[in-house]
């Protein structure tokens, strides 16, 4: 294994090597739409925080909305504060009636062709890791995790 993505930041954080091993933290994030309270920015965690989890497919449309607004409010912290790599945690399930799918489809159409913006698989960012001075990786990982307003 080269990477793990199962430790979480409180923010967002760039990626570090651990006991050999290429760390991708999930954020933790503010979601205004659930009264800003933090939630892991996974599909499954936002379910929950949003109906425990509750099957309920009429309710898909807002869940969508929610987690769309949430990768966007995820995205502009990570452009407008460290830039760090921003993890989107989808388990590709029809949950609630296939909201988070939607969501994250939504998104990637969005912000994957942006000027300065890669979307691209661990490996690709890893690749990319390994090519730069560790000096520049320590200084953007000392700098603030970005933070959801």
């Amino acid at each position: 294994m080269t990477y793990d993505g199962s430790q979480i930041s409180d923010g967002l954080a760039w990626p570090d090597k651990q006991q050999g091993m290429w760390e991708f933290f999930m954020p933790l994030v503010r979601v205004p739409a659930l009264n800003n309270r933090k939630v892991i920015m996974m599909d499954y965690n936002l379910w929950f925080a949003m109906n425990k989890a509750k099957d309920d497919a009429s309710r898909s449309a807002e869940f969508a909305k929610i987690t769309l607004e949430t990768y966007r409010d995820a995205y502009d912290a990570a452009v407008n504060g460290n830039r760090a790599p921003l993890v989107v945690g989808n388990h590709f399930n029809d949950w609630a009636g296939g909201a988070f799918s939607t969501a994250t489809e939504q998104f990637m159409g969005e912000v994957c062709g942006r000027p300065e913006t890669v979307c691209a698989t661990y490996s690709e960012v890893i690749d990319w890791l390994r090519l730069q001075d560790p000096a520049v990786l320590d200084s953007f990982r000392a700098l603030p995790k970005a933070q959801v307003q």
